[in-house]
């Protein structure tokens, strides 16, 4: 019966498992559409243009620039121009774009660690069962052992007892075969 439960339990798995590749594969396949489509929305979109689009656009250039500056030691930047509106509009919706992407790659890697894992634990647990149970079955033939070494020392002193009362009846027999064959011998004689 285990034997079927584990084998039921793989084969379980093993139809899961694609399953669960498509629909990670699914998932990476539709954050790409879903990204261009939110850039298509954030440059008609005021509330995103301005927001998502622009003002990271707009600080991702500030600090390219000074770190740039520094890296090839013209020193800091004292004013970096800002982009222009279309610009920082599509660096903004371009950066949207990959952070989605970015985010969803991310969220497939997690799930993958976070199921490997839970399978990782659950064939440890099944492994710590399995040696449980071997340790167990261990502890109860030691305890038999022990019974039957008793049960052992119990018989040969019983067949130590037998043998030396059985000798003691072999010596009170030949005593009286030997007593029995000398006692008509001395009747002869004294006829």
């Amino acid at each position: 019966m285990a034997q079927f439960r584990q084998f039921s339990r793989v084969q379980h798995l093993e139809s899961v498992f694609p399953l669960i590749k498509l629909g990670s594969l699914v998932f990476r396949q539709i954050s790409k559409p879903f990204a261009k489509w939110l850039q298509r929305r954030a440059k008609d979109n005021k509330f995103f243009r301005e927001y998502f689009c622009m003002k990271p656009a707009q600080t991702y250039h500030w600090l390219d620039t000074t770190l740039r500056m520094r890296i090839l030691g013209l020193g800091s930047a004292k004013d970096v121009k800002p982009l222009s509106e279309e610009m920082a509009t599509e660096l903004g919706a371009e950066m949207l774009g990959e952070i989605i992407i970015f985010s969803a790659a991310v969220a497939t890697l997690y799930f993958e660690y976070w199921r490997q894992s839970k399978n990782s634990q659950a064939h440890e647990d099944e492994q710590n069962s399995k040696l449980d149970d071997l340790e167990q079955k261990v502890s109860d033939m030691g305890l038999m052992l022990e019974e039957q070494d008793a049960k052992i020392r119990e018989l040969t002193r019983a067949t130590l007892d037998n043998s030396s009362s059985n000798k003691s009846l072999a010596e009170k027999l030949v005593g009286a075969v030997i007593g029995s064959k000398s006692a008509p011998s001395n009747t002869s004689k004294a006829a």
